[in-house]
């Protein structure tokens, strides 16, 4: 998404912003406190993912190998049909 609303559900953050600065800085990440949002890391983005489709092979990006086993669906984010329901995010701490 291009800006952070009350219609966002998570805000998933990296270490720094596209111009090196602290991702504390950004304006997305502000507006998610004031709004009271879910933020999570990358890493513990991934984390909920292996959990949530039950695919302890989920990775962010193609940095690993892909899950080649008998029947694996390869929940890869931003390739083929993802699962946008992210119920229950707020159990996760």
């Amino acid at each position: 998404m291009s800006s952070v609303s009350s219609n966002t559900n998570m805000l998933v953050i990296g270490k720094l912003l596209d111009d090196n600065r602290p991702v504390v800085e950004g304006g997305k990440y502000k507006k998610a406190l004031e709004l009271k949002k879910k933020i999570m890391t990358e890493k513990e983005f991934e984390l909920f993912c292996r959990q949530k489709f039950e695919n302890p092979d989920f990775i962010l990006g193609r940095k690993k190998k892909k899950d080649t086993t008998q029947g694996a669906y390869d929940y890869y984010a931003g390739e083929g049909e993802i699962n946008n329901d992210l119920g229950g995010i707020d159990d996760i701490s």
